[in-house]
């Protein structure tokens, strides 16, 4: 696939006075506008061919209409939206893109994805994204969240199933965020939403899966 460059990116990228209502000026990319961007080449190309071969995704059909930034209810704390995020995606911008807090406070809660008029899977563009930041080993900018998702798949692997109340302390210690949410902790304790004991049933076959699935991302 080709990149979201010349006439495919004219076709779908908003212009004038559409663009800065979206908040897509300059800015987006620390300075780096639009046309500099297009005149990057082969390797801003590179990288948004490389980000449509691991999504799937075509991410030029992306018109910046705003609705996945609208309904995202993290946006607030990213420092892009959604809309920029896929729009610096498609300038090839490698840099921004994969050092973005964007990318890591995703929630993949999907309701960017389902507002999409253009059936952009926006939350599978981001999870993309970082699946290249981890093999590029570029370091995340927030870094507890790459470090939870290792945790939980280490809890998943040892106990079967996710169990909350051994994961948070492995991630405790590991974060040294000791005591960042205690007094929400103990009150999910009190109604019962920890279980204090772990269950191991089902732990075989989830270490089965979680080898096939190592297996696969290394001859990907």
């Amino acid at each position: 696939m080709a990149g979201c460059t010349g006439t495919s990116l004219e076709e779908h990228a908003p212009t004038g006075d559409s663009a800065d209502a979206l908040g897509l000026t300059p800015q987006i990319v620390n300075g780096v506008t639009p046309e500099q961007a297009l005149q990057v080449g082969g390797e801003s190309v590179a990288f948004t061919e490389l980000v449509e071969q691991v999504s799937g995704v075509d991410v030029c059909v992306c018109f910046q209409c705003g609705k996945c930034a609208s309904g995202c209810p993290v946006s607030y704390a990213g420092d892009y939206t959604p809309t920029q995020l896929i729009h610096a995606v498609q300038l090839g911008l490698r840099d921004q893109v994969l050092r973005s807090k964007t990318i890591w406070l995703c929630s993949s809660c999907q309701i960017c994805t389902t507002r999409c008029p253009q059936d952009v899977d926006v939350a599978g563009v981001i999870n993309a994204v970082r699946i290249i930041a981890q093999r590029a080993q570029v370091s995340p900018s927030v870094s507890s969240v790459p470090t939870f998702f290792r945790k939980s798949v280490s809890n998943i692997a040892l106990f079967g199933r996710m169990y909350e109340l051994g994961l948070m302390a492995d991630f405790k210690v590991s974060s040294r965020r000791f005591s960042e949410d205690l007094g929400l902790g103990s009150r999910m304790l009190r109604k019962g939403k920890f279980s204090l004991l772990p269950s191991f049933r089902g732990s075989r076959a989830a270490r089965r899966i979680i080898r096939r699935s190592r297996a696969i991302e290394r001859t990907s």
